[in-house]
């Protein structure tokens, strides 16, 4: 779901975004977070707060951040997808597809 206040990465808040795009927002929105972690050997499918150490509330301001940036909140029950950078990657790509966000619309967790 798009938030309502949000400094769009793009001029035209219904483009697509580009993988390469997304991989640029996490990395820079951790670079912030956890500015003493070492990107460089961070592989896209390595699990975000387990390599990087980050705790609930690094993880939150992770959330936060790539929403300010993207206009796409996460919702609690879709934390697993997000993940990882690649997880952010399809997320915020199929997020651009479906505006409501692309959580499979199951039960709600």
């Amino acid at each position: 779901m798009r938030s309502p206040s949000y400094d769009p990465l793009v001029n035209n808040a219904d483009a697509t975004l580009q993988p390469d795009e997304v991989r640029t927002v996490v990395r820079e929105s951790l670079a912030r977070i956890a500015p003493d972690a070492e990107f460089d050997a961070l592989d896209d499918d390595a699990d975000l707060a387990w390599e990087l150490r980050l705790d609930s509330m690094a993880v939150l301001d992770l959330l936060t951040a790539v929403a300010e940036r993207t206009g796409v909140e996460v919702p609690a029950r879709d934390l697993p997808q997000v993940a990882t950078i690649e997880g952010w990657v399809h997320y915020l790509t199929d997020a651009a597809v479906a505006p409501d966000g692309p959580s499979s619309g199951g039960t709600a967790a």
